[in-house]
């Protein structure tokens, strides 16, 4: 899935690499539990807060490739939930009646089944959840990139 964000890509990459920013518009992260000083870099594990619908879990993220400002890859851990992440971000060419804009490609990759306390989900479920939660992503990320003046994050630019 894909969203054009009214933005410059360094500002896309920003809020998805700044964890003050990334628990501002992620609407499912809500707090950072633990992250070193510099995020991120390849093999470094991140802790937050989520929730899955209306269970709070711990989110396990883990960067596999970082390449500024353009593909961010994560495998991430959720309870029994296991699936990959990769973000490519390219920006367009400006013209003199656009501002910059950035193409925020997200694709997500996860096991077939699922399982829960006393049952699975399927893959037709599996399905329905990630592309859901890949829409709201990527359409919070593109309203708080495109808000007219972002709120700072605590985070030196």
């Amino acid at each position: 899935m894909a969203a054009v964000v009214a933005a410059p890509r360094a500002r896309v990459w920003r809020a998805l690499t700044d964890p003050a920013e990334i628990v501002r518009w992620d609407e499912t992260r809500t707090a950072l539990v633990d992250v070193d000083a510099v995020y991120p870099t390849p093999d470094q594990k991140v802790l937050w807060r989520t929730k899955l619908g209306n269970v709070a879990l711990v989110l396990h993220e883990r960067a596999q490739l970082v390449d500024p400002p353009e593909r961010l890859a994560l495998v991430c851990n959720a309870g029994s939930l296991h699936f990959e992440q990769l973000y490519a971000l390219v920006e367009e060419p400006e013209d003199a009646a656009q501002a910059a804009r950035t193409r925020v490609s997200l694709k997500i990759a996860a096991r077939n089944r699922v399982q829960l306390i006393g049952a699975d989900i399927d893959r037709f479920e599996v399905r329905r959840l990630l592309i859901a939660r890949t829409d709201a992503s990527l359409r919070a990320l593109q309203k708080w990139c495109e808000a007219e003046r972002p709120p700072q994050s605590d985070a030196a630019d």
